[in-house]
């Protein structure tokens, strides 16, 4: 009982330093993130773009957790916090590409470089956050949070996975002499 206690307490706190301080507030990254997955031709919300790039993900890692059964175990969580940090370096080289491109004149160019940044941001927000739960699932023995951050986990990583490539395109799309 005091474990569960200590546990909910430092959740608290936790939520607390993350979304009670303006400075650290990341939940408009996320929200600006859905304006990314837009139409370019119609700037509407693309559907298929939310489908390709949150459905499609979650639901491939509930296949994945509760219907193969295959949750993370110790090293495999070892593995993807490597592989995480490795992608949220990779990402900070991508924002560092992007910062000559940032002042642009042309309008499109512009915007293809905003939405790339919040990208950007988006997938290493998510590289960090798999990178605690995978540290979390480490520490825990409890199977409902080895379920729930297995999810968790196998989610951000295909979600990530999507916004590497989206992110890959784009700068090449920036950087290259075609149209």
């Amino acid at each position: 009982m005091k474990k569960c206690i200590l546990i909910l307490i430092s959740v608290f706190i936790i939520l607390m330093m993350i979304f009670g301080n303006r400075k650290v507030r990341i939940a408009p990254v996320f929200g600006k993130f859905f304006s990314v997955l837009k139409n370019a031709k119609t700037n509407r919300f693309s559907f298929w773009d939310f489908v390709c790039f949150i459905v499609f993900p979650v639901g491939l890692s509930c296949i994945i957790v509760f219907g193969f059964d295959c949750v993370i175990d110790e090293s495999l969580a070892s593995v993807l916090t490597e592989v995480f940090a490795t992608v949220f370096t990779v990402l900070f080289g991508f924002a560092a590409i992007l910062a000559g491109k940032m002042e642009s004149k042309n309008a499109i160019e512009k915007r293809v470089v905003n939405e790339t940044f919040i990208s950007i941001m988006m997938a290493t927000l998510l590289a960090l956050l798999s990178s605690v739960l995978s540290i979390v699932l480490i520490m825990t023995s409890n199977q409902v949070l080895i379920y729930v951050f297995s999810l968790l986990v196998y989610s951000s990583s295909l979600i990530i996975l999507m916004d590497v490539l989206m992110i890959s395109k784009r700068i090449f799309i920036i950087y290259s002499d075609n149209e």
